[in-house]
């Protein structure tokens, strides 16, 4: 009877044991992409929001409260997050650091697709030109 007492206290003691700690980067990092609202989790934001959301929990969890920690993960389950207020400011201030590395990153991208499309159009004309002669 005590064995089989013990075996059905494994689970409680497991989830309890995980939530002392807070929850996991995994949970934290849904909870990030989750803020970002619908419209960041759609079509070529995706990526980008995932990518945020990783660069987000990278910088700040281990700096986070245990509490912070769930409650951003709450947000991962439709729930809402209360930041502890001791963290608040390293949260805004690692959301900050990634929407900045993110943008100037995405801006790259333009300015090389931009790059690439200009070469394109100036070896068409070269190619009329030659044609024309």
């Amino acid at each position: 009877m005590k064995k089989l007492a013990t075996v059905a206290l494994l689970p409680v003691l497991a989830f309890g044991l995980t939530g002392c700690s807070g929850a996991s980067k995994d949970a934290v990092r849904q909870g990030v992409v989750n803020m970002q609202g619908q419209s960041a989790v759609e079509g070529d934001m995706k990526a980008r929001t995932e990518k945020y959301a990783q660069c987000v929990v990278d910088k700040v969890y281990d700096d986070l409260s245990s509490d912070s920690r769930s409650a951003i993960a709450e947000v991962a389950v439709g729930g809402s997050a209360t930041i502890v207020k001791e963290d608040h400011e390293k949260f805004e201030a690692a959301q900050r650091e990634c929407s900045e590395k993110i943008n100037k990153e995405m801006q790259e991208e333009v300015d090389k697709n931009n790059s690439e499309s200009s070469d394109s159009s100036n070896a068409t004309s070269e190619e009329k030109k030659e044609e024309n002669k």
